[in-house]
């Protein structure tokens, strides 16, 4: 059985649910990890994607994004899948939902639904996945209750919409009921607005705007800064002319009072076309270390952006507006590449203090005596399917009941002697898969394939206390520094001291070195190996 778990959650939108919803997943599967010594490799939830219609399957989903992992063998089988309740997962019909449960089941995770901490599998009490079945049939009856009379509810604003009326809906910020329930502008943010679109029309970024807005202490209506992304969505938004568009089918409709002219609305997204610039396609690349990265100095996200060979990883909220001063970026590239060798030297640290040990006698016997009794159980199974003597079949069925009987009083002895995991060890294997894997990965990664992108991310979350932090053009990693010295990429901890991440074509000179705690460390003349043709020159 895998000691791995990974979370899934679907929640509507609304940015107060987002944080709620999220805070309860990730304190319950953290919970459920720590009481069935499980590790959380990584934690999927999909924000505003319908579960009745089942949005969070088609392309951008997360949940597709676990289920391509799955198919491409990058989730072990055996992996705890966490969520809060069976309707998280789908509200589709019945069968629709029960066919993707029953497709996880097949690929190996277990589904462990948190509420209740039941737990299914594709091997288990039967009668358990039939109840399974109801939950979700029930979750698709509410959905299906509810969008009934949403609709009834939508087909009555709609025909307001048409006819120029503004029905009862969440207003845009610059706009408000009155006490006689009219539509009135808030003569400030109407201000506010005009001043960013003239801004715009004069040449002024969206990070400019922003840090121009949060200087002056002019918040958003939430009390929050601006960033360059709020300024272009205001700039982007067709509300400021009047237009409301329908989410569902984009419909558009002339209902809003407009608070400013089309012609300024019209030159503002002119200028801020001409200054949009190509990027990379995000939609044919992720990045490997997704919710991995942190600015050292005020702990948001950092932000990747620029073309596919040079992006470079710098905090969001100094770039985008806000009163972050930690502007200074560094390469992607150097970040991947760092954090591998980051991982090398840890590992090569452990190795010289962790003993080479073999299991224990007792449990090899175990294990020895455990693979019979499965087969034997195995043959029985067969047989019994083969087997037309109903004399024969109840012999048959009572040696596999002992057989079965066998295998799990095996597995409890053998659970017995295996020694509790202290966390040193638990490092030390983490590291050892992580070593094993990231360099075959680093070169697909940094050609931006996503797929190698996605299980190099997914080894990465499952070591205790990966963490990038940037401060200064310097990132922090497992007690490494990584940072350009001369254009020449550089590493230090106290392992190794300083030295050198380099290029090198050249076929090397390959050794193996035997530590007197009984490990073999693979050598080259050149250094290191990390992958994608770099190496640590130590």
């Amino acid at each position: 059985m895998s000691q791995f778990a990974i979370s899934y959650t679907r929640f509507s939108s609304g940015s107060q649910r987002h944080g709620t919803s999220l805070e309860r997943q990730q304190e319950l599967s953290l919970r459920y990890c720590k009481k069935h010594n499980l590790t959380l490799m990584q934690s999927f939830h999909d924000g505003g994607k319908s579960g009745y219609h089942g949005k969070h399957l088609e392309a951008g989903g997360q949940l597709k994004r676990l289920l391509e992992m799955l198919d491409n063998g990058d989730i072990p089988r055996g992996t705890h899948l966490l969520i809060e309740q069976t309707d998280r997962l789908s509200r589709q019909p019945l069968m629709q939902a029960f066919s993707l449960v029953t497709n996880l089941l097949e690929k190996g995770l277990v589904i462990v639904t948190l509420d209740d901490e039941q737990r299914y599998t594709y091997e288990g009490d039967q009668t358990q996945v039939y109840m399974l079945a109801g939950r979700l049939h029930r979750g698709y009856d509410e959905s299906r209750s509810k969008s009934e009379r949403l609709g009834k509810v939508w087909a009555n604003k709609e025909k307001e919409m048409k006819e120029g009326k503004l029905p009862k809906m969440r207003l845009p910020f610059w706009l408000e009921r009155d006490s006689s329930g009219e539509v009135v502008e808030l003569s400030s943010w109407v201000s506010l607005i005009e001043e960013v679109l003239n801004l715009s029309i004069e040449g002024y970024g969206g990070a400019d705007i922003a840090a121009k807005l949060n200087a002056e202490g002019k918040l958003t209506k939430d009390g929050v800064n601006w960033n360059s992304s709020k300024i272009t969505k205001l700039i982007r938004n067709k509300q400021l002319t009047g237009w409301h568009t329908r989410k569902a089918d984009k419909t558009m409709y002339f209902c809003l009072p407009p608070v400013v002219s089309q012609e300024l609305f019209s030159m503002a997204q002119k200028a801020l076309d001409s200054r949009t610039r190509t990027r990379g396609n995000s939609k044919q690349w992720n990045s490997a270390l997704s919710g991995l990265t942190s600015c050292g100095a005020c702990g948001g996200a950092l932000k990747l952006h620029g073309r596919p060979q040079s992006r470079t990883a710098v905090c969001r909220t100094a770039v985008d507006g806000g009163s972050c001063t930690n502007r200074k970026s560094i390469r992607y590239k150097a970040l991947v590449l760092g954090s591998v060798a980051s991982l090398s030297t840890s590992l090569a640290s452990l190795m010289m203090k962790q003993p080479n040990k073999k299991p224990p006698q007792e449990k090899r016997d175990l294990e020895t005596l455990l693979a019979k009794a499965e087969n034997k159980v195995s043959n029985l199974v067969q047989s019994i399917g083969l087997s037309e003597n109903s004399t024969m079949l109840v012999t048959l069925t009572r040696e596999l009941d002992k057989a079965s009987n066998e295998v799990e009083t095996l597995k409890v002895k053998l659970s017995e002697v295996e020694p509790v995991e202290s966390a040193e060890v638990r490092a030390f294997r983490m590291l050892r898969i992580a070593k094993e894997e990231v360099p075959a990965l680093v070169t697909g990664v940094l050609e931006g394939s996503k797929a190698d992108a996605n299980k190099l991310n997914t080894y990465l979350h499952s070591i205790d206390g990966f963490r990038i932090d940037l401060l200064d053009g310097v990132a922090t990693v497992l007690g490494t520094d990584i940072w350009f010295e001369k254009k020449e990429l550089k590493i230090s901890n106290e392992h190794v001291g300083e030295v050198s991440i380099i290029k090198e074509d050249k076929v090397p000179k390959v050794g193996t070195y035997v530590t007197d705690s009984g490990h073999e460390i693979v050598t080259e003349e050149r250094g290191t190996p990390l992958g994608g043709g770099y190496y640590l020159a130590i």
